[in-house]
């Protein structure tokens, strides 16, 4: 079924994601380069938070059943993408400030959330269009 091969995909190049940040994080302590270990974390939390709210996204659409229709895995697009807006609404207030203020660490600190959250949102709608077109 399209909306489980979305789910399993999907899932797997946010895990591989995470262990890549994980195995940065290891190599940048090692190094003693804290700061970027630091940022690495950020991203991290970041994936950490958009996995999660899939989970709950795929859960609210299928409740438990895995019956594929194809305005449930519309439905399923909607309200994952409804996150990709709610969330990231105060990064970028805090960026706002931040720069008005000329915090410079800050500023970098929320783009680099603001950029994650892209990121992952592009590789979702990837997926999804992936399946979609499999079918």
């Amino acid at each position: 079924m399209r909306n489980e091969k979305l789910k399993e995909s999907y899932s797997e190049a946010l895990k591989n994601k995470q262990q890549m940040y994980k195995e940065g994080i290891e190599k940048f302590i090692s190094l003693e380069c804290k700061d970027e270990a630091n940022l690495e974390k950020i991203k991290l939390n970041i994936y950490s938070i958009f996995s999660s709210v899939f989970d709950i996204s795929y859960k609210k659409v299928y409740g438990g059943k895995n019956e594929f229709n194809e305005e449930s895995y519309n439905k399923l697009y909607e309200v994952y993408m409804e996150f990709f807006d709610k969330i990231p609404s105060n990064w970028k207030e805090n960026y706002a400030k931040a720069e008005k203020h000329g915090f410079t660490t800050e500023c970098i600190i929320e783009e680099i959330k603001l950029t994650t959250a892209n990121e992952i949102k592009d590789m979702f709608i990837k997926h999804y269009n992936e399946q979609k077109i499999i079918g």
